[in-house]
Formats: structure tokens, C-alpha cells, sequence
């Protein structure tokens, strides 16, 4: 019969580091009650991450699209706990995420470093910096 033990003191000390390091972090998905603008969270507990789609949108983009992006403009950003805000080139993306939960209107959110207030409508995000994102359907900005 074949052991699946390592033979060496070290090979088992490093078995036992991984085994015992969390090998993904939690998403969670969320939308606005209008079901509008949806958002991925990864709640990576060294850094939290957020990126918001919204699937109907008109007005002036906050950036012009790059040289260099050939796909969808204008409808992803992405936001960690400190930085400025991307806007995300997306070669595809789904209008139909399951979700897990909406955003409750009147109320904050928050995803680490990451604070959320939405209404039926609307997002805004910001982190640690004061840097985010407005969405709605008439108007995007990035601050």
C-alpha cells in the first residue's frame, strides 16, 4: 500500500503551513433593489475588493475608454480599501448574477475599508482614501 504522507520532517511541516491557510476569500453578491447595478465583494481578509457592474446607463463616461480597450466601457468599477478607482474594460459580463442579497436603501454597507450607501436607484462607494464611485442610470462619476 502507497502512503500519501511526505517522508521528510519538512514536506510534513509544510503540509501542516497550507492545510491550515485559508485558500479563498468569501465573496458575496449584491444588487440594488432596482436590480440595476450589481456588485461582487471579495472579502479577502488582507484586502477587501469591489466590483460593481451597472447593466443600464447613459450620460457622459467619468474616463474616456483606452487605446488599448476593444470590449465594454462604462459599465464596471472596481474599488479596493484604499486607491483610486478603475473602471474596468470587460470583454463579457452576465446581467443575471444571483445574488445573495440587496442593497438596503437608507442604509450603509460595509466591506472592510469599503462603506456603501445605496437607495432604490443609486450607489455610492468609497474607501479609506475618500476615493469611489457614484452610479446611476443617468450619471456615473468617479471621485
Amino acid at each position: 500500500m502507497t502512503s500519501l504522507l511526505p517522508r521528510s520532517p519538512a514536506a510534513t511541516l509544510l503540509m501542516i503551513l497550507f492545510a491550515a491557510t485559508p485558500l479563498r476569500a468569501e465573496n458575496w453578491i449584491a444588487a440594488t433593489t432596482a436590480n440595476n447595478i450589481h456588485c461582487e465583494v471579495g472579502d479577502n481578509p488582507a484586502r477587501a475588493s469591489l466590483v460593481c457592474h451597472i447593466k443600464r446607463r447613459s450620460g457622459p463616461l467619468p474616463a474616456a475608454r483606452p487605446a488599448d480597450c476593444a470590449f465594454t466601457w462604462g459599465h464596471g468599477y472596481f474599488i479596493t480599501d484604499t486607491g483610486p478607482v478603475r473602471m474596468l474594460c470587460m470583454e463579457s459580463w452576465t446581467h443575471n448574477w444571483p445574488g445573495n442579497g440587496k442593497f438596503k436603501p437608507g442604509t450603509s454597507s460595509g466591506f472592510g475599508d469599503i462603506t456603501c450607501d445605496a437607495t432604490r436607484n443609486t450607489l455610492k462607494c468609497s474607501n479609506a482614501d475618500g476615493h469611489g464611485f457614484f452610479l446611476s442610470r443617468r450619471s456615473q462619476q468617479i471621485f
